[in-house]
């Protein structure tokens, strides 16, 4: 695995995901869309999959290209990244919304889910 982008804005789920990612794969990290954007653009070659919340804020980005985590996701696809984007929130609605926009997983957010989305994680990297 070359990479993981992981766009959440939870200390906790940044800091749990580096924990099981920093031997496998390069962490990538972004806590609003505007760093979720630049890391992609800098790294969209070296992304294996990326770990998208539904309640990721902007960041400094304004007017039209102030939006929202699902309008985030659907402009990567249609760049043409092929990778799995996985679905993380807690908030049903977003969770569907993301889906829509073009995550191909999905997971809700809580602390069993977050034990079980680490150790999909850690099957799917190289020990």
């Amino acid at each position: 695995m070359n990479a993981v982008l992981v766009v959440d804005d939870s200390e906790d789920v940044q800091g749990a995901v580096e924990l099981v990612l920093e031997t496998r794969a390069r962490y990538l990290k972004a806590t609003t869309l505007e760093e979720a954007s630049f890391q992609f653009v800098l790294h969209w070659d070296e992304i294996d999959f990326i770990l998208v919340d539904g309640s990721v804020p902007p960041g400094n980005l304004e007017g039209a290209a102030a939006y929202e985590p699902w309008d985030w996701v659907y402009r990567v696809r249609s760049l043409g990244y092929e990778g799995d984007i996985i679905a993380f929130s807690a908030n049903p609605s977003s969770q569907k919304k993301l889906m829509e926009a073009g995550c191909n997983d999905e997971f809700a957010k809580g602390e069993e889910r977050l034990e079980r989305l680490l150790e999909l994680l850690t099957l799917s990297t190289p020990q």
